[in-house]
């Protein structure tokens, strides 16, 4: 699921379950919404053992170019941006669905 979509995305987060000691992983990357697809920019939010057993799976710890975690630190926070890009996304996702009615598809 992609967060960034929902019409209340801290309702949908489940960070507050990991805080509360619950075995889970919440996964987040900066593609769809940022632009950022190519960069493989993303973290993880668990509990510490957990993340200790995936960083087996990994080169190292943060092993991402700086370039890549420059322009996600940029990109998060550049909140007019993402609401634009948001505001657009939407359009374009009601304006497809309209068609498709239209057209008898949906």
């Amino acid at each position: 699921m992609y967060i960034d979509y929902l019409p209340d995305p801290q309702a949908a987060s489940m960070i507050g379950m990991v805080k509360a000691g619950s075995n889970i992983i919440v996964a987040r990357i900066f593609s769809k919404l940022y632009g950022f697809a190519g960069l493989r920019c993303g973290y993880v939010i668990a509990q510490p053992s957990k993340i200790k057993d995936l960083m087996k799976y990994g080169v190292g710890h943060m092993s991402i170019s700086a370039p890549t975690v420059t322009a996600a630190i940029a990109g998060y926070q550049e909140k007019d941006f993402l609401k634009d890009a948001l505001k657009k996304t939407l359009a374009s996702k009601e304006f497809l669905y309209s068609v498709l009615t239209k057209e008898g598809v949906a």
